[in-house]
This record gives C-alpha cells, structure tokens and sequence, in this order.
C-alpha cells in the first residue's frame, strides 16, 4: 500500500540527487553526512505536513501516479522519481490540492531538466527554518543607537571624520554589517532600497561595548526582525551569500560559484545550521540568542586575525531596518587610519556616509574595536 508516495519518501531521504549538482561530488564523510541531514529534514518536513493538514496518504499516493510511457522510459527514471519528490513538496510544503495533480503533472513531465526538476523540488523549502529561539533576537534587546548618549561629532577636517566629544564609553549592543573599505560602499549608502533590503542574505555581526569585533571600517546598525533571522554563530560561517549580493563572490565547491538562488539559499542555511551547531540532533531545532553568539566570539582568536574570532549572523534583506550607521574609530576618538598615515577610508565614503546621515536622520556612531582597545 502508497507504494509510490512510501517509495518517494525513501527516496528523499536517503539519496544525494535532490541536492544542488556539485554537491552531489562531494567526498569527504563530514559533507557525506551534512547531505544526509539536509536529505533528512526535507522528508521530516514533508510528514509533518502530512500529518497537520490531515492529508490521506493512499490519496497522496494516487496523486503521485505518472503517466505509463513515462514510466516505462529507462533513460527517464531519475527524473521520474525526482519529479514525484517535487510533486509531494508541492501538495504538502506547499499545501497545494490534490485536485491539482494533473496540472502539476502535465507542468513536470513537460521539464525535460533534471536540474531544474531538482531546484524545483528545493525551491519549496523556506529559507527561515521553523526553529526555536527567535524571541532572543527582538528589536528590545539590542541598543537603538538614536538613545545613546552625545557620542561622537565631526571634526573640520578634510574629509570629515568622526572624534569622541566627551570620551565616555557607551554601553550598547548592536547588529552591524560592514561595508566595504573602499568606493564600493557608496551605492548602498545612497539607496537601501535597491541594495541591502533587496538581497536575499546578509552577513551580520553581533557587538557589544564589552566585546567589540567588527569586521570593516565602517557599516550599517540594524534592526533584526526576529523571522529574518537565517542562521547565527559564534564564529565566522563563511557563509557562501556573505556580501549579501544574489550572486556569490567566493567559489563554493557545492554550487561552482552560482547564485543562491531556486532553492540554494535554504540548503546553504541547512548546511550552515549543520556545519556550526550540529543541531540537527536536537529536536527542535534552535537558534543561538545575541548572549550565545557573544559568548562564543573569540576575542583571542580574533586578535590574531583567526576566523574563529568572529562572529556572524546571517539575516534577510528585505527583513532588516537601518537604524544607524557606524564608524570605526581608534580608542582616543581619532580617525581609524592606515600604516602610512593615510585615512582608513576613502574621501568618497566619508562623504556619503554623512550624506545618508543627513537624508535620513540617521545618527553615525563611532565604535573602537576591542582589539584595539588593548
């Protein structure tokens, strides 16, 4: 009995096909076993569907029927059972009925792509897993920089910088994402709207006043929204998305450089939930809090330019709010600034960092690295 809808679950579970196609060349017995997670949780997730929308599994099984000369074709029968894989996601992730089958079954027997079948199939998945913890990551428990109190002005000089006005240490928390050191941070600074709040993942940090470890000389503070919370860690992910552009900037061996896009961000955030906090066993899963991400961010380490140093948490554009913007500034309040004396930044940058400030209201924070605090 549900031969098929029994056969595909299998299927699901135990195969690498359904994950993106350099992947499935992987060797090492760590990303053998990582596959075999992400593989897992996709089929958890499908019987849990089954059970909450109280969905007949010999009704799912009859949905699942494909045409005989399809199923008859040798050279098709990969495609075959991906194909119903993908139709299962579809009547449960998706939670489309099963009077629609034979829409979805004319749509994929017409996609003579396997890969595409494949991306499909992980298309349906959320990027946002179901996991617990995200209250942790509520805008009330991190500083609103506009409560600080007088931190920092301009000084006369050519191009402005930031100096502390009255040496005191505020005590705050904050999300952050740096921009790059150079020209290209400017873009973004102009428009958030075609920029950050457009892209898929962001590479974020947690910081403190207590512990301090910022990745750029200068950059945003957000404000989390507490579903957009993708992944988070006490140390650097090297999650593949990190610029947050839709297109990687690093190779990945598992993607050949592609973009996350059809499916590859939610399995790069599975993987990253399995590479950093193995909490794939545990049930249910959970997402570190701010406390726990600082906790784990090693000072040391990142002292001496270890990535284990760093900490970073991996948020979604379009879930994220600007609320502030930072600049980083030597322990005494002058201006970060190169080996030879130069600024850290660029004439531009600064120039478009106090610009943003005045367009849009928003307070420019200087922030001293605990690294260089001593």
């Amino acid at each position: 009995m549900n031969d098929r809808l029994n056969a595909t679950l299998d299927f699901i579970r135990s195969s690498g096909p359904l994950c993106a196609y350099e992947s499935r060349h992987q060797s090492s017995s760590f990303e053998r076993d990582q596959q075999s997670a992400i593989n897992k949780h996709y089929a958890r997730m499908i019987e849990d569907k089954i059970l909450t929308l109280g969905l007949s599994r010999k009704d799912l099984d009859s949905a699942l029927s494909l045409s005989e000369s399809f199923k008859n074709s040798d050279e098709r029968q990969e495609q075959r059972k991906v194909m119903r894989a993908t139709m299962l996601a579809e009547f449960t992730v998706r939670g489309r009925p099963l009077s629609e089958a034979p829409e979805l079954r004319k749509r994929y027997l017409a996609m003579k792509d396997t890969e595409a079948l494949r991306r499909a199939f992980r298309s349906m998945f959320p990027s946002i897993l179901s996991v617990q913890g995200r209250t942790a990551w509520m805008p009330t428990n991190f500083t609103n920089p506009n409560t600080l109190p007088p931190f920092h002005a301009f000084d006369k000089l050519k191009p402005p910088v930031l100096i502390t006005r009255d040496g005191r240490k505020a005590q705050y928390r904050f999300s952050i994402t740096s921009l790059p050191n150079d020209e290209r941070a400017v873009p973004t600074l102009e428009d958030f709207d075609k920029t950050i709040y457009k892209w898929s993942a962001v590479s974020t940090s947690v910081i403190a006043h207590d512990n301090a470890v910022i990745y750029g000389n200068c950059g945003l503070i957000l404000q989390c929204h507490p579903m957009g919370i993708l992944t988070a860690s006490g140390g650097d992910q090297n999650f593949e998305n990190h610029t947050g552009t839709q297109t990687n900037t690093r190779a990945a061996p598992h993607t050949g450089n592609k973009p996350l896009d059809d499916g590859r961000l939610n399995e790069e955030v599975l993987r990253k939930f399995y590479e950093t906090n193995h909490l794939f066993d545990s049930q249910p899963m959970r997402l570190m809090s701010p406390e726990q991400v600082l906790a784990h961010t090693n000072l040391e380490e990142a002292k001496k330019k270890k990535i284990t140093g760093w900490n970073e948490v991996v948020q979604a554009g379009p879930m994220l709010k600007v609320k502030g913007l930072f600049l980083r500034i030597q322990p005494d309040g002058s201006p970060l600034t190169k080996r030879n004396g130069d600024l850290a930044l660029p004439e531009g940058v600064y120039k478009a960092l106090r610009a943003c400030s005045r367009r849009l209201g928003l307070p420019i924070v200087g922030l001293v690295d605990s690294r260089d605090a001593g």
